[in-house]
């Protein structure tokens, strides 16, 4: 009986459109309130099996990797990374929006490339004068971009599903998988990027941009023996995580299992932070109390409500209704639609990549006069396209790391990452329809 899922969207909707209009009440204490309201409606949800759908692991990664930088501002060595880079470019600002671009998608990872670069990113956009919104377009845009490279996870996870298609489908081929990627990385980037000088990169490059160089101090300041000690061990932080979407901690053995602790980011973050407070590098108080505790709750609440929503059978509602919806000419658009809304509420990789992709072949049935390439491309373009989403572990940790004044202000960023997120959604589902289905 589809009531408990179609009650949940509706207080889902309900809260997006309360948070554009009314910033003084808090979506995260509201959406707790509602999965519980709506666990209660579900006689097999008790209170702890609500509670137990609480994102544990993404509260620990968010926390934590923003204590590792938190404390790495604290003691000025964020501050000098962005100093050194901005006097890097100094005279050649146009660079930065590629740079930085292009440096996330070399990462391993989407994850790992926004661990390791939305905090200097983001302090770097106080410095050129670049509205924190542009920034996050870029770091998230050249992560995500290159997010199904066969070397990362989610390029891992993506090609394991398509290897277990049927052979019919001509996806199970190594071939195949790395077209798929050209494809993902030309289409994402082409959005991003459009996207970045359409909401205002034009214009910071026209104006803004070439001012704010000009206030970066000529003297170079070294780094003192906190900060170097400090840097080391951030850089240590991302090339742990390299190794880990490498493959590196996935040996077979007794220490297995501890070893492949240091794939999971929170963990890695954790790690250096307890390094950092043996050695004294900063002042852990203060670097807690600049921690954005309304932010985490936001996100976290909204992603319990989420949850608890797929539990009821929200997810299973959707694919019925993009079944019943979908036909030969329409279907990458409807698909595109489903895929994009729900990544933007859930996980692309946990959620939407397991669900839809083993449908391609039941959707090739629906509409035989379209390709399955297509029909994965779309679903992997529209999953990822909406992963600035606030409620995304990526936007969430560029959200958490920008330089505003207040929770005001941070709760604007929120508002406009996740309206420009679900902007892309129908954008992104007319450019593929057009594209594979003139």
């Amino acid at each position: 009986m589809p009531t408990l899922p179609i009650l949940g969207f509706s207080i889902l909707i309900a809260l997006v459109v309360v948070n554009a209009i009314n910033s003084r009440l808090h979506v995260g204490i509201v959406a707790i309130l509602s999965a519980l309201v709506l666990g209660s409606f579900a006689h097999f949800f008790q209170e702890n099996d609500v509670f137990s759908f609480f994102p544990a692991s993404l509260f620990i990664t968010l926390i934590s990797v923003t204590l590792l930088f938190s404390m790495a501002q604290e003691n000025g060595t964020t501050d000098k990374i962005s100093e050194n880079l901005v006097r890097l470019w100094r005279g050649k600002i146009h660079f930065v929006p590629p740079f930085v671009f292009l440096s996330a998608a070399l990462g391993a990872g989407n994850i790992a490339s926004v661990s390791m670069l939305a905090p200097p990113a983001m302090s770097l956009a106080g410095r050129i004068g670049m509205n924190p919104f542009l920034m996050t377009i870029l770091v998230v845009g050249g992560a995500n971009s290159a997010a199904l490279s066969p070397f990362t996870i989610t390029g891992v996870v993506a090609n394991k599903i398509l290897s277990q298609l049927p052979q019919a489908t001509g996806l199970s081929s190594a071939s195949t998988s790395f077209q798929i990627f050209l494809v993902v990385f030309a289409m994402q980037g082409l959005l991003f990027v459009s996207s970045f000088l359409i909401l205002g990169g034009f214009r910071w490059y026209l104006s803004v941009g070439r001012q704010a160089i000009r206030q970066v101090p000529a003297n170079k300041n070294p780094f003192s023996t906190k900060q170097k000690i400090t840097l080391f061990l951030i850089l240590l932080f991302g090339f742990v995580l390299i190794l880990a979407n490498l493959g590196f901690f996935k040996t077979p053995g007794f220490f297995h299992e501890v070893v492949a602790l240091l794939g999971q980011t929170g963990i890695v973050s954790l790690v250096m932070v307890s390094v950092m407070m043996i050695l004294r590098l900063a002042d852990t108080d203060k670097a807690i109390a600049r921690l954005p505790w309304s932010t985490f709750l936001l996100v976290c609440g909204t992603y319990l409500l989420i949850s608890v929503i797929e539990k009821t059978g929200g997810m299973e509602l959707a694919t019925r209704g993009l079944k019943a919806v979908s036909n030969d000419q329409f279907i990458l658009f409807w698909i595109s639609i489903f895929s994009g809304s729900l990544s933007a509420f859930s996980s692309s990789i946990g959620v939407v990549m397991p669900l839809f992709l083993p449908m391609v072949p039941a959707l090739g049935d629906i509409a035989p006069n379209q390709n399955h390439f297509s029909l994965v491309a779309t679903i992997l373009i529209s999953a990822h396209i909406v992963d600035g989403s606030p409620l995304s572990s990526l936007g969430a940790l560029c959200l958490a790391f920008a330089h505003l004044k207040g929770e005001t202000e941070r709760l604007k960023l929120f508002r406009k990452l996740l309206f420009w997120s679900l902007g892309m959604i129908p954008l992104t589902a007319l450019v593929c329809q057009a594209l594979w289905n003139p």
